[in-house]
């Protein structure tokens, strides 16, 4: 509860407790009851495909079918949380170890449950291959992985179990508390972290329990005995009580057959609501207590000239950023507005009655909105308590200041993090004398690949920035003076980057080069990302967007968008043919995962019709695997993508290597492999070699899912390997001038050779 996850991945669904759990306690347990209503992200991978049935889809948002190790290389790489529940058991130690290092880089927290020690013994079950227990872990293994937090137990055959939180950073102070303070000085005085449990409880510690059970026993017992708790129990006896509670289980028995019923539903609960508001209201403010730290908003009524009685949450601001609607306590009647916050945040807006906790640490400051709608709330801070009436006749913003329940002229300045000394070092030793500097995400390997052989001056940031710390690269930035920001593909989290940029250093010219083809925004991240670039431009934070097909260039322009062209290069020429491996023929099939654009069915098909062929692959999932064996093909398969600085050794190992995709931007493995002298086939996707008759003959495949023309094509490049090398030698040269050009002409710079000039 304390995390409050907006993304959540679970790894191992099966029959899908987690995603249930979650939907229970973080989105139902706020309010967000009907499933309309439900706002974290769930997501899902499950190995064995018969576990997942029709009601999966009704607890999350997605469903990946495959092995957990294959498809990591797939997903997006920013979650809250990331679960493995009773699943790690299942890999090998070596490949479980990846998993975990991967989720605690690119997740603010992971809950590991697992079985502890070698008692748990188990091979497949249920005719399901990923039942085996592969691996034995003790919970030392954890505290490599940033363990925040642990509980044990023992079953019912007093084998041990472990719970793990996992966590780099620990934003939300899990290390302290795990959920209220109330609750947590609870779990500790009845030794639950669990860590005493598990060893002994002395007489001290048993006579806390007895005494913190009988202080708990007293406190309900006054809630029992209070005036709203006994009138909510008058209402639920009451005649309308009895009619309201059989119509709500009637609709609730009946809401997935009758059209219509879950408005009907609404309705009554609003009814009850409206029959006894501050009843329940105060009731739940006794069950709720404040905690430390928090500031509790209460609409408490309004003003007689205000036209309504609501509450409008606009922002809360600290020193570290604005926080997000996830980390504000809903109580009651609130409802979210997409964009209607500040900077196009979300707003917070209650209706008649309702109370919100707001964490106060770190300067906050709230920003409500005043209007002729708006109600009268109370704040309180501890013992200090102050009413404010946001009635207005004329829409404006207040800020106050959390701490001080005093309203304020301005929200607090963002304090910068301090940066590493490897980024000071980058700026006392780089020469920013060409004017330009671009920023990548270093994990994405094909736009990284592109931009080490446009660009010589390069920041690496990866895809996990905040306000504080994209304030802090944008000051960064600014000290390089150089003209352009070069920003490659768009990570989500680069937005802070580029509105701190806007603000600091706001004659700066910001660019965006897109890596992406208009069908990969069927995925929700690439989707956002290119929106978000879209408003961007629109609004005057991004000079110019580039693409590496000319054509989404031309049709973006025609939206108004300042766009360009740039051709992605490799620098190196090959002087000859590579030597390949003895034997063969070896053909490389070399992806970061195996989805459907990038077509490896077709490739081992085609590989399978050359006589005494070895396949050499990565990223393969066991369907890859099984299909090849299928096929009767010789293979020497990895299962996790080729190191990034091993993959010119791999490529130039191979007689001829294939990248005969359906759906490509301008990929840079075909680039590659011919810099480093071994050919490689292609899909008609791209425009390489356009002008060029002999070489696009010999390596662009018309149709990429035809096997049967790919093995012709294979079978023709293996017998004029040489040729090929050499006429991409006598092309390579002039094509790189020409696209060093591009990159010049989208960047403005008048004879200026901002790329790499060898």
């Amino acid at each position: 509860m304390r995390i409050e996850p907006r993304r959540v991945l679970d790894v191992g669904v099966g029959f899908g407790r987690w995603g249930i759990i979650v939907r229970e306690f973080c989105d139902v347990w706020f309010g967000r009851v009907l499933p309309e209503q439900w706002s974290v992200y769930v997501e899902g991978i499950e190995a064995f495909a018969p576990s997942i049935s029709s009601y999966h889809s009704s607890f999350y948002n997605k469903i990946w079918v495959g092995d957990a190790v294959e498809v990591f290389s797939r997903i997006d790489k920013s979650w809250d949380v990331v679960i493995f529940g009773d699943v790690l058991e299942h890999f090998t130690r070596e490949n479980a170890e990846k998993l975990l290092l991967w989720s605690v880089n690119h997740s603010n927290y992971v809950i590991v449950n697992i079985p502890i020690g070698d008692d748990w013994d188990q091979g497949e079950m249920y005719g399901n291959p990923y039942e085996q227990h592969r691996s034995v872990w003790v919970e030392e293994d954890f505290h490599g992985f940033f363990m925040v937090r642990r509980a044990l137990f023992n079953d019912y055959l007093g084998r041990k179990h472990g719970s793990f939180v996992l966590s780099r950073h620990d934003p939300r102070g899990v290390a302290l508390r795990l959920f209220s303070e109330r609750t947590d000085e609870f779990q500790s005085e009845i030794g639950v972290s669990m860590d005493r449990l598990t060893h002994h409880v002395d007489l001290d510690s048993l006579h806390n329990i007895v005494e913190r059970t009988r202080a708990i026993s007293e406190e309900l017992e006054s809630i029992k005995n209070s005036r709203s708790y006994q009138a909510m129990v008058q209402f639920r006896r009451s005649p309308i009580g009895h009619i309201a509670a059989k119509t709500l289980r009637y609709v609730d028995q009946s809401v997935g057959k009758i059209k219509g019923l879950s408005k009907i539903r609404q309705g009554i609960v609003g009814l009850v609501y409206q029959y006894v508001p501050r009843v329940n209201t105060r009731l739940l403010e006794q069950m709720y207590h404040l905690p430390h730290g928090i500031v509790r908003l209460r609409l408490i009524g309004k003003n007689p000239h205000s036209q309504g009685a609501e509450a409008w949450i606009l922002a809360v601001r600290n020193n570290h950023g604005f926080l997000s609607a996830g980390q504000i306590r809903l109580y009651g009647s609130w409802t979210v507005r997409e964009g209607s916050g500040m900077k196009g945040m979300p707003a917070l807006v209650a209706s008649e009655y309702g109370w919100a906790d707001i964490p106060a640490e770190h300067g906050a400051h709230l920003v409500l909105l005043r209007h002729p709608w708006s109600g009268i709330v109370e704040l309180q801070f501890g013992n200090v308590r102050r009413r404010f009436d946001l009635y207005a006749s004329q829409a404006h913003d207040i800020i106050i200041d959390l701490t001080t329940l005093e309203q304020k002229q301005s929200l607090p300045t963002v304090r910068p993090v301090p940066l590493p000394d490897t980024f000071r070092r980058w700026l006392e030793t780089t020469d920013f004398s060409q004017g330009v500097v671009t920023v990548v995400n270093p994990e994405w390997r094909g736009i990284y690949s592109s931009t080490k052989n446009l660009f010589d001056t390069i920041l690496e940031l990866p895809d996990h920035l905040d306000e504080a710390s994209g304030l802090q690269y944008a000051w960064l930035l600014a000290e390089t003076r150089c003209q352009v920001v070069v920003i490659q593909g768009f990570p989500m989290t680069y937005y802070h980057l580029v509105t701190a940029l806007r603000r600091i250093a706001p004659n700066m010219r910001i660019a965006v080069i897109w890596h992406g083809t208009f069908l990969q925004l069927t995925e929700d991240y690439v989707w956002q990302s290119f929106r978000q670039v879209e408003r961007f431009c629109r609004e005057g934070a991004i000079w110019k967007l580039g693409f590496v097909k000319a054509r989404m260039a031309e049709i973006m322009a025609k939206r108004g968008i300042r766009t360009g062209f740039v051709q992605n290069m490799v620098r190196e020429v090959p002087d000859k043919p590579s030597e390949p491996l003895p034997g063969g023929p070896h053909i490389g099939v070399w992806l970061l995962y195996d989805g459907w654009r990038k077509n490896p069915f077709a490739s081992i098909a085609a590989v399978s019709a050359l006589s005494g062929a070895t396949l050499h692959m990565s990223a393969a999932s066991d369907r890859v695997q099984e299909f090849a064996e299928f096929m009767n093909i010789r293979s020497n398969i990895h299962f996790r993508p080729i190191d990034q600085g091993l993959m010119r050794h791999y490529l130039a190992q191979m007689h001829l290597n294939l990248y005969v995709t359906l759906s490509e931007c301008a990929p840079m493995l075909p680039l590659e492999s011919l810099s480093v002298g071994s050919p490689c086939l292609f899909g008609p996707t791209t425009y390489y070699f356009d002008d060029h008759d002999y070489l696009r003959e010999r390596l662009v495949v018309p149709q990429p899912d035809d096997a049967g023309m790919i093995a012709a094509y294979m079978q023709r490049a293996l017998e004029e390997r040489g040729e090929i090398i050499a006429a991409y030698a006598r092309y390579a040269p002039d094509y790189n001038r020409r696209a060093r050009a591009t990159l010049a002409e989208f960047l403005e710079f008048d004879g200026c050779d901002s790329a790499k000039n060898t």
